[in-house]
């Protein structure tokens, strides 16, 4: 399961040359008792190298880890306990790279169904995504909405408070300067 969490974080903080370069960023060494080309660590590890080729431009790489991760997703020797979180990595990267928010609020509704986990099960917050969605395609109510349920789910987070900001500072007919700076 730890193999590739430290690409997570990688991404988090928008480092995605890291993630790109990183060993941890490929597949992990045999003798760990892993399947091969069927394991979590595998299809994290894409999911990881799939975002940050996609920020980064590079939408055919980013494409062939999507396939990639969706192959060790359907294989039968798959982990069922990963499952969930799989299907988050996937709906996110698909949703990125297709410019499609139903798939990204399909990952923010899978990881939103999980009881509370600490640490968390998966250590990004789709409803930011799927906030910075909704602002690329002008839709900030919905934009602000995602961002609260980000926020109500890790308090006081710079993303959701910046989203926030952000989705509010575009409704300015709803919200006047005094709201969006409190």
């Amino acid at each position: 399961e730890g193999w590739n969490a430290l690409l997570l974080a990688y991404l988090r903080f928008g480092m995605y040359d890291k993630v790109l370069s990183d060993v941890l960023s490929l597949p992990p060494p045999a003798g760990l008792g892993l399947p091969e080309g069927c394991n979590y660590a595998e299809l994290l590890g894409n999911f990881a190298r799939g975002v940050a080729n996609f920020k980064t431009g590079k939408l055919e790489e980013a494409s062939s880890n999507l396939k990639d991760l969706e192959s060790i997703l359907s294989c039968a020797d798959f982990n069922s306990k990963y499952h969930d979180r799989s299907l988050v990595a996937k709906h996110t990267l698909e949703g990125l790279i297709e410019g499609d928010v139903t798939k990204l609020k399909a990952a923010a509704d899978e990881q939103n169904s999980w009881t509370y986990n600490s640490p968390p099960h998966w250590s990004l917050s789709s409803n930011t995504c799927l906030g910075e969605m909704y602002m690329k395609t002008t839709q900030f109510e919905s934009a602000l909405a995602s961002f609260r349920a980000d926020l109500t789910e890790y308090p006081n987070n710079p993303w959701g408070l910046y989203g926030m900001y952000e989705a509010m500072a575009a409704l300015p007919e709803t919200y006047d300067e005094e709201e969006v700076a409190e």
